[in-house]
C-alpha cells in the first residue's frame, strides 16, 4: 500500500489527480458494498444536499444522489476510515499538505443519477478559517462495471474548466484522488445503480479562539 500512497503523491504533485485501480481490497469492498445494501434497506440513505452549512438545500437539478455519513461503529466502514488513515499520513509525509482529519459517505446514483459540474472546495476558505477540504476520494464499490454502463466521474482541468482531463469508469474497488479546490468534476448518468464512497481529506481551522473538530 505504501507504493500505491507514494504513487498517488507523485500523481497529486505533478497533476493534481490520481487514478488507482484496485486500490481497496476486494474483501473489504465487498463488505462496504453489504454494508451500503444493509443501510438501504434499513432506509439511511437520503438526498443530498448542495451548499454549505445552514444554506444548504436539496437540489436535484444538480445532484440526485442518496448519501449516508460514515463512521467507525461498524466493521467495515471502520477498516475503510483506517485505509483512508494510512493515505492521509503518506500524504502528509510526502506533500506536507496538513491534511488532518477525513470524513466520507456512501454515495448511491439510481439509474439516470447524475451530479453537475462542481468543485468540492472554495478557494480561500482555508485562509478565512473556514472547514476547507483538500484533498477528495471518490471509491467504487458496485461490482462487473463496463462502459457502457456509463456513470463516468469526469475529471477538468483546473485552468481551462471546460477541458476535459479524463473519464473515470467506476470499476469497483478503483480510487480517484483529486485536489478539492482545483479539479472540477462531474458525474454522468448510469444506466444501473452506481453505488460508491466520497470523501474528503480536511486541514484543520482551529486556532486558540477556534475549535473545530470534524462531525
Amino acid at each position: 500500500m505504501a507504493a500505491l500512497n507514494a504513487r498517488i503523491a507523485d500523481d497529486l504533485y505533478t497533476q493534481g489527480w490520481s487514478v488507482c485501480p484496485d486500490y481497496v481490497p476486494e474483501n473489504l469492498r465487498t463488505a462496504l458494498l453489504a454494508d451500503l445494501a444493509a443501510q438501504e434497506e434499513a432506509g439511511r440513505l437520503t438526498l443530498a444536499a448542495v451548499g454549505r452549512d445552514g444554506a444548504q438545500t436539496v437540489e436535484t437539478a444538480i445532484r440526485n444522489d442518496r448519501t449516508l455519513w460514515l463512521t467507525g461503529r461498524d466493521a467495515a466502514p471502520a477498516a475503510y476510515l483506517d485505509l483512508m488513515g494510512h493515505l492521509r499520513l503518506d500524504l502528509n509525509r510526502r506533500l506536507i499538505l496538513g491534511l488532518f482529519e477525513y470524513e466520507a459517505h456512501y454515495a448511491r446514483y439510481d439509474a439516470g443519477g447524475f451530479y453537475r459540474k462542481h468543485v468540492d472546495a472554495l478557494r480561500g476558505d482555508s485562509v478565512r478559517g473556514e472547514r476547507n477540504r483538500v484533498v477528495s476520494t471518490v471509491t467504487y464499490l458496485t461490482p462487473d462495471w463496463v462502459e457502457s454502463d456509463g456513470g463516468h466521474l469526469v475529471l477538468y482541468d483546473a485552468v481551462d474548466q471546460d477541458q476535459e482531463i479524463t473519464r473515470v469508469l467506476p470499476v469497483a474497488g478503483t480510487l480517484a484522488v483529486f485536489l478539492s479546490e482545483d479539479i472540477p468534476h462531474e458525474v454522468l448518468p448510469p444506466v444501473r445503480a452506481r453505488n460508491s464512497i466520497a470523501g474528503w481529506f480536511r486541514c484543520n481551522p482551529s486556532g486558540e479562539d477556534r475549535v473545530d473538530p470534524l462531525r
